[in-house]
């Protein structure tokens, strides 16, 4: 079962006969964690490099949001191109799934996932044991990329 931040929410992903994953996903802001609702999350058995833009702190608000923009869209185009590849995508839920093999994963959330009016990017490897619940948090501090919202 995969619920996936800090808080645990009923988003359920099961491995009937190998394992499962538990978990939460949500945002911190102003001291509460914000959890997403109906987020379409996937275990996916590779890693692709995610090139974070060191620069983006120094820049003006409207470079910095077009550049966290951009980055998303090239994640999700990412996701996308690896998708085609038979066997990428291990198992993908909103709120259950069928079962697993146990292995080596990655949990994606990408494009058109928001939180809190955020646009939102994780890719957090997650093991799959035979028998075994693995608990998973995607949070604030494991995003793939920073956030971005058009009104913040």
């Amino acid at each position: 079962m995969l619920m996936i931040g800090i808080i645990i929410m009923p988003v359920a992903l099961s491995f009937a006969q190998e394992g499962s994953i538990n978990g939460s996903l949500g945002l911190e802001s102003k001291g509460k964690v914000v959890h997403g609702d109906w987020i379409r999350v996937l275990l996916v058995t590779e890693k692709f490099e995610v090139k974070k833009d060191t620069t983006i702190f120094g820049m003006d608000k409207h470079k910095r949001m077009e550049s966290i923009m951009n980055a998303h869209i090239d994640f999700f185009k990412k996701v996308r191109e690896k998708m085609e590849n038979s066997g990428y995508v291990a198992a993908s839920t909103l709120t259950t799934s069928d079962g697993v093999k146990a292995g080596q994963y990655y949990l994606v959330v990408t494009f058109p996932a928001i939180i809190n009016g955020c646009k939102v990017a994780w890719q957090v490897p997650a093991a799959v044991r035979a028998g075994e619940t693995t608990y998973i948090e995607l949070n604030t501090k494991n995003l793939a990329l920073p956030t971005y919202s058009r009104n913040k």
